[in-house]
């Protein structure tokens, strides 16, 4: 920041026309705050990406890139490995050498950028925002795993006339107040600062209305206009009815959020920028998935769907909810507003988002959004449904999946669901591209396919969903959502494998600690096996005494009976569990003549408070491996004894 700051004193001092300049902690800035997103592109401006390439077996990869940019994104399906990047000639420290082992250090520990969401643990690999610039030059190294790995480059151009400053390993032990600013902003939970306080807010309903229902100027829509011109920064949704007049997943689908501009006037229609079912924008998927990113999703402990993606208007706009149901949906709006005196002061790119369904056999190559003239791709979904237990490949910006990995809070790039083995059930992937966003120029289009391929051969349904920053004329490719009967997603037969009501599934638990240089991967078991939904998380290089933790929420409180079940066979050995730290039960010896699952087993009853961090522990005692296939808590609805617990709280 020194640096640029001397550059731009020099330039002024030669009275020379002064370039904007960028470093590390302006770039770092950019991931947090996406003001700059609603700027038209320069000339130059842009992302090279280098995608899907393979790794041979310990053998190194090398990408050389010969000018100014910065580093955007790196993703990697294997963290054993060693990196190496050299900044205009220089070699600089950024990531620690055994990448396995970042993850599992104590938090007090780790540098101040590492941890979602600049970089996230994916399965068995992971991913990097971290910006890294460079001025001339720079060259990537990657000294890969033995069984080889897969990676994801992108590369930044910042367009005509902007200069950027080559990044040092001084940059982040320096922790410069910008990046710590935005990282606090990235990994808040409370909505961005705006000047209008307290945040207004509108309570109000939607409902369908029939022919001879009585006029009414919203026409049984939700409406709320607002006046003047500005910026959106944040909306909230909640709902606030006793008695829901549909199902969740059907009440999502059947409710669709329509944002007007251009008019704050009530019933007087304006320009609509999107027109979206209410569940697919905040990147819900089927269902309301319990997932965070900085960006937008669903708030557990709030029970609130959020959005933080800014929205420019001029003259007046209008967040309004169309509803077909008969039942009238009732829900709470806040926002936060960025009030601007002018329209010429608002910003000129819009925010856009556009909705895509299909059903195929074989791949999603209808599932592709594109657009002309300038643009910025901000986030992409991609929900599939199936029947299918086949598994399936991922492609392009969804390839990450493919390393497995569960909802991370606060992370850039999510799986938020993942039911059954192969693509049964039901998979919703997000990602936030953030600095590596799909930029193209004024005369150029924009094309992203979501790039999932599906090896059996049932029919599978999907939708893919796009929130993209371009002038307010732009047309995309991207549906108009059609009747509710269209957009909810074929039902699902009944499952041919196993599956366990109400249990916290090994392989699908987000934020797993484990002992240091130990493993984890998901397991996809045979279904004769008799595993639940035919998958569990194995732990493996283990040593004696070694413990894992998988953390789970609590909501009720309340007495329940814990239980779990585990893989047995010839490499299995003994086993204490842990719940909130103490000891359940007796030690557990999983050894068999054959591989297997044990019967559920029953570790007692205990009384546990509502929190969202309770810890589920396993220690191995010989160091064998452990396969978890879920631990339980079921509620006992038995009347209480008034005599004191001195159980896990």
């Amino acid at each position: 920041m020194l640096l640029s700051m001397l550059l731009t004193l020099a330039v002024q001092a030669e009275g020379l026309p002064q370039e904007p300049t960028l470093a590390f902690p302006d770039l770092v800035e950019r991931v947090a705050e996406l003001d700059w997103m609603l700027e038209a592109p320069l000339p130059g401006e842009g992302v090279e990406e280098f995608d899907g390439t393979q790794i041979a077996a310990n053998q190194p990869i090398e990408f050389t890139v010969a000018d100014a940019g910065a580093l955007a994104r790196l993703w990697i399906s294997d963290r054993q490995g060693r990196l190496e990047l050299s900044i205009d000639g220089e070699t600089v420290e950024v990531l620690p050498l055994n990448l396995d082992d970042w993850d599992t250090q104590p938090e007090a520990d780790r540098p101040l950028w590492q941890g979602a969401p600049l970089m996230s643990s994916l399965g068995r690999g992971w991913v990097s925002h971290l910006p890294v610039p460079f001025a001339k030059s720079m060259t990537l190294r990657w000294h890969g795993a033995p069984v080889g790995a897969r990676m994801q480059l992108s590369v930044r151009r910042f367009g005509d006339g902007v200069q950027v400053i080559g990044f040092t390993s001084a940059d982040l032990k320096e922790g410069d107040r910008k990046v710590r600013r935005a990282l606090r902003r990235l990994n808040a939970t409370d909505n961005p600062d705006v000047p209008v306080k307290p945040a207004p807010f509108k309570v109000g309903g939607a409902r369908k209305r029939s022919a001879d229902s009585p006029e009414m100027t919203t026409n049984g829509e939700f409406r709320w206009p607002i006046h003047g011109h500005g910026i959106l920064r944040w909306f909230e949704v909640d709902f606030i009815h006793k008695d829901a007049p549909a199902p969740e997943e059907e009440l999502l689908r059947s409710l669709v959020l329509r944002v007007e501009v251009g008019s704050g006037d009530l019933v007087k229609p304006g320009e609509v920028l999107f027109r979206v079912p209410l569940g697919d924008f905040f990147g819900s998927g089927p269902g309301k998935q319990q997932w965070q990113s900085p960006h937008m999703g669903f708030d557990v402990e709030k029970s609130t769907f959020y959005f933080r993606l800014p929205i420019p208007y001029r003259s007046g706009l209008k967040i309004c909810v169309e509803s077909d149901l008969p039942g009238i949906a009732r829900f709470r709006v806040r926002a936060g507003f960025e009030p601007r005196q002018y329209a010429t002061d608002v910003p000129p790119m819009r925010l856009h988002a556009g909705w895509i369904q299909g059903n195929h056999l074989g791949s999603s190559e209808a599932a592709v959004w594109n657009t002309q003239g300038p643009a910025r791709l901000a986030a992409m979904s991609f929900t599939s449904t199936s029947s299918s237990t086949a598994p399936f490949r991922h492609d392009g910006p969804f390839a990450f999946a493919g390393s497995w990995g569960a909802s991370q809070p606060l992370a850039l790039e999510q799986v938020t669901l993942w039911d059954g083995p192969g693509n049964f059930g039901r998979s919703s992937m997000i990602r936030h591209f953030g600095l590596d966003a799909p930029t193209s120029g004024s005369d150029d289009s924009l094309r992203k396919a979501a790039g999932v391929l599906f090896d059996g051969e049932d029919e599978v349904n999907y939708r893919m969903f796009a929130w993209w920053y371009a002038p307010s004329e732009n047309i995309s490719n991207l549906d108009d959502p059609g009747a509710v009967e269209d957009r909810l997603p074929v039902p699902l037969p009944e499952p041919t494998f196993a599956v366990t009501p109400g249990a916290f599934e090994g392989e699908h638990v987000a934020g797993v600690l484990r002992a240091l240089n130990t493993k984890i991967e998901r397991v996809q078991a045979p279904l004769e096996l008799g595993f639940s939904r035919a998958q569990y998380l194995e732990w493996n290089h283990t040593k004696a005494n070694d413990n894992l933790v998988l953390p789970f929420p609590i909501y009720e409180s309340g007495r329940y009976r814990v239980a779990l079940r585990l893989a047995t066979g010839p490499s299995r050995g003994k086993v204490q569990v842990f719940l909130d730290g103490r000891p359940m039960g007796e030690v557990l010896d999983l050894h068999a003549e054959t591989a297997g699952v044990s019967e559920e087993l029953p570790l007692g009853e205990t009384r546990m408070m509502p929190r969202i961090d309770h810890r589920f522990g396993l220690r191995t005692l010989d160091g064998k491996p452990i396969g978890i296939d879920y631990f339980l808590l079921e509620p006992i609805v038995a009347a209480e004894s008034s005599v004191p617990s001195e159980d896990t709280e």
